[in-house]
Protein backbone atom coordinates (compact mmCIF):
# COMPACT_ATOMS: atom_id res chain seq x y z
CA UNK A 1 0.00 0.00 0.00
CA UNK A 2 1.34 3.42 -0.94
CA UNK A 3 1.43 6.26 1.56
CA UNK A 4 -1.17 8.97 1.03
CA UNK A 5 -0.94 12.71 1.30
CA UNK A 6 -3.49 15.37 2.00
CA UNK A 7 -5.13 17.30 -0.83
CA UNK A 8 -2.93 20.26 0.10
CA UNK A 9 0.11 17.97 -0.05
CA UNK A 10 -0.81 16.76 -3.54
CA UNK A 11 -1.45 20.32 -4.69
CA UNK A 12 1.94 21.37 -3.29
CA UNK A 13 3.56 18.41 -5.05
CA UNK A 14 1.87 19.30 -8.34
CA UNK A 15 3.01 22.90 -8.08
CA UNK A 16 6.58 21.85 -7.33
CA UNK A 17 6.51 19.21 -10.07
CA UNK A 18 5.25 21.86 -12.49
CA UNK A 19 8.36 23.87 -11.69
CA UNK A 20 6.30 26.83 -10.54
CA UNK A 21 7.34 28.88 -7.56
CA UNK A 22 4.89 28.04 -4.78
CA UNK A 23 3.08 31.05 -3.32
CA UNK A 24 -0.01 29.80 -1.48
CA UNK A 25 -2.52 26.98 -1.54
CA UNK A 26 -6.00 28.30 -0.99
CA UNK A 27 -7.71 26.82 2.05
CA UNK A 28 -11.06 26.60 0.28
CA UNK A 29 -13.37 23.70 -0.34
CA UNK A 30 -13.24 24.42 -4.08
CA UNK A 31 -9.56 23.37 -4.15
CA UNK A 32 -8.46 26.43 -6.09
CA UNK A 33 -4.73 26.63 -6.51
CA UNK A 34 -2.98 29.96 -6.34
CA UNK A 35 0.48 30.05 -7.78
CA UNK A 36 3.12 32.51 -8.81
CA UNK A 37 4.30 32.13 -12.36
CA UNK A 38 7.18 33.93 -13.98
CA UNK A 39 7.13 37.22 -12.12
CA UNK A 40 3.92 38.92 -11.17
CA UNK A 41 1.02 37.00 -12.69
CA UNK A 42 -1.24 35.35 -10.13
CA UNK A 43 -3.60 32.74 -11.49
CA UNK A 44 -6.31 30.70 -9.91
CA UNK A 45 -6.56 27.21 -11.36
CA UNK A 46 -9.43 25.01 -10.30
CA UNK A 47 -9.50 21.41 -11.42
CA UNK A 48 -12.90 19.80 -11.72
CA UNK A 49 -13.96 17.22 -9.17
CA UNK A 50 -13.80 14.55 -11.86
CA UNK A 51 -10.15 15.34 -12.63
CA UNK A 52 -9.27 15.06 -8.96
CA UNK A 53 -11.38 11.91 -8.65
CA UNK A 54 -9.60 10.40 -11.68
CA UNK A 55 -6.24 10.92 -9.96
CA UNK A 56 -7.54 9.27 -6.77
CA UNK A 57 -9.01 6.33 -8.68
CA UNK A 58 -5.84 5.87 -10.73
CA UNK A 59 -3.79 5.89 -7.54
CA UNK A 60 -5.86 3.04 -6.10
CA UNK A 61 -5.61 1.06 -9.35
CA UNK A 62 -1.86 1.68 -9.56
CA UNK A 63 -1.47 0.60 -5.97
CA UNK A 64 -3.59 -2.56 -6.40
CA UNK A 65 -1.97 -3.94 -9.59
CA UNK A 66 -5.07 -6.18 -10.04
CA UNK A 67 -8.71 -5.43 -10.92
CA UNK A 68 -10.56 -3.50 -8.20
CA UNK A 69 -14.34 -3.56 -7.84
CA UNK A 70 -16.24 -0.30 -8.04
CA UNK A 71 -17.50 -0.89 -4.50
CA UNK A 72 -13.93 -1.27 -3.20
CA UNK A 73 -12.83 1.84 -5.09
CA UNK A 74 -15.74 3.73 -3.55
CA UNK A 75 -14.81 2.54 -0.05
CA UNK A 76 -11.13 3.43 -0.47
CA UNK A 77 -11.63 6.81 -2.15
CA UNK A 78 -14.92 8.03 -0.71
CA UNK A 79 -16.18 8.64 -4.24
CA UNK A 80 -19.77 7.70 -5.12
CA UNK A 81 -20.27 4.52 -7.19
CA UNK A 82 -21.94 6.40 -10.06
CA UNK A 83 -19.11 8.95 -10.19
CA UNK A 84 -16.53 6.16 -10.35
CA UNK A 85 -18.46 4.64 -13.25
CA UNK A 86 -18.53 8.02 -15.04
CA UNK A 87 -14.80 8.60 -14.53
CA UNK A 88 -14.03 5.02 -15.63
CA UNK A 89 -16.08 5.58 -18.81
CA UNK A 90 -13.85 8.50 -19.80
CA UNK A 91 -10.64 6.70 -18.82
CA UNK A 92 -11.74 3.59 -20.75
CA UNK A 93 -12.56 5.69 -23.81
CA UNK A 94 -8.93 6.86 -23.80
CA UNK A 95 -7.52 3.36 -23.21
CA UNK A 96 -6.30 4.00 -19.67
CA UNK A 97 -8.58 1.54 -17.85
CA UNK A 98 -10.71 -1.46 -18.69
CA UNK A 99 -13.03 -3.70 -16.72
CA UNK A 100 -13.55 -7.40 -16.20
CA UNK A 101 -16.90 -8.89 -15.24
CA UNK A 102 -17.14 -11.68 -12.69
CA UNK A 103 -16.29 -12.63 -9.14
CA UNK A 104 -12.65 -11.54 -9.52
CA UNK A 105 -13.48 -8.72 -11.89
CA UNK A 106 -13.27 -5.00 -11.55
CA UNK A 107 -11.56 -1.98 -13.05
CA UNK A 108 -7.88 -2.31 -13.94
CA UNK A 109 -5.20 -0.24 -15.59
CA UNK A 110 -4.94 -0.96 -19.28
CA UNK A 111 -1.73 0.97 -19.90
CA UNK A 112 1.19 2.37 -17.96
CA UNK A 113 0.51 5.59 -16.07
CA UNK A 114 3.85 6.84 -17.41
CA UNK A 115 1.97 7.15 -20.72
CA UNK A 116 -0.80 9.31 -19.21
CA UNK A 117 -0.06 12.96 -18.49
CA UNK A 118 -1.67 15.33 -16.07
CA UNK A 119 -2.37 17.51 -19.10
CA UNK A 120 -4.38 14.69 -20.68
CA UNK A 121 -6.53 14.30 -17.57
CA UNK A 122 -7.16 18.05 -17.54
CA UNK A 123 -8.09 17.89 -21.23
CA UNK A 124 -10.44 14.93 -20.76
CA UNK A 125 -12.20 16.09 -17.60
CA UNK A 126 -11.84 19.89 -17.65
CA UNK A 127 -12.06 20.42 -21.40
CA UNK A 128 -8.50 21.70 -21.45
CA UNK A 129 -6.82 24.78 -20.12
CA UNK A 130 -8.01 28.25 -21.03
CA UNK A 131 -6.50 31.05 -18.97
CA UNK A 132 -8.78 33.52 -20.74
CA UNK A 133 -11.81 33.31 -23.01
CA UNK A 134 -9.65 34.44 -25.93
CA UNK A 135 -7.57 31.25 -25.64
CA UNK A 136 -10.37 28.83 -26.35
CA UNK A 137 -13.34 28.07 -28.52
CA UNK A 138 -15.24 31.17 -27.41
CA UNK A 139 -12.57 33.64 -28.53
CA UNK A 140 -14.97 35.25 -30.99
CA UNK A 141 -17.29 36.24 -28.13
CA UNK A 142 -14.77 38.77 -26.81
CA UNK A 143 -15.64 42.27 -28.01
CA UNK A 144 -11.99 43.38 -27.59
CA UNK A 145 -10.36 40.55 -29.55
CA UNK A 146 -9.04 42.78 -32.33
CA UNK A 147 -7.68 45.57 -30.13
CA UNK A 148 -6.64 43.56 -27.04
CA UNK A 149 -3.01 44.13 -26.17
CA UNK A 150 -2.85 41.25 -23.66
CA UNK A 151 -4.31 38.50 -25.84
CA UNK A 152 -0.86 37.26 -26.89
CA UNK A 153 0.19 37.10 -23.22
CA UNK A 154 -2.75 34.85 -22.32
CA UNK A 155 -2.10 32.62 -25.33
CA UNK A 156 1.56 32.28 -24.30
CA UNK A 157 0.69 31.52 -20.64
CA UNK A 158 -1.93 28.98 -21.74
CA UNK A 159 0.48 27.19 -24.07
CA UNK A 160 3.26 27.10 -21.47
CA UNK A 161 0.90 25.71 -18.84
CA UNK A 162 -0.39 23.09 -21.30
CA UNK A 163 3.16 22.04 -22.20
CA UNK A 164 4.11 21.80 -18.52
CA UNK A 165 1.08 19.68 -17.60
CA UNK A 166 1.64 17.46 -20.65
CA UNK A 167 5.23 16.83 -19.51
CA UNK A 168 4.14 15.38 -16.15
CA UNK A 169 3.09 11.74 -16.16
CA UNK A 170 0.67 10.40 -13.58
CA UNK A 171 3.19 7.62 -12.89
CA UNK A 172 5.83 10.25 -12.12
CA UNK A 173 3.49 11.97 -9.66
CA UNK A 174 2.75 8.70 -7.85
CA UNK A 175 6.43 7.68 -7.66
CA UNK A 176 7.32 11.07 -6.17
CA UNK A 177 4.44 11.09 -3.68
CA UNK A 178 5.21 12.59 -0.27
CA UNK A 179 5.11 10.00 2.47
CA UNK A 180 2.36 10.79 4.94
CA UNK A 181 -0.55 9.02 6.57
CA UNK A 182 -3.11 11.65 5.57
CA UNK A 183 -5.77 10.45 3.15
CA UNK A 184 -6.01 12.16 -0.23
Amino acid sequence: MLPRCSAAGLEYLLLNTLGLRFAEIAKKKDSSLLFYSGGAIFLSMKLSSNTRYAVRILLELWDAKTPVSIATLSDKTGIALRTIENVHTVLKLHGVTDATVGAKGGIRLERSLDEVSLGQLVEWFDEGIEISVCCGGKANECPRQISCQTRAVWHDVTERLRATLDAISIGEIFRNYPKTDAIL
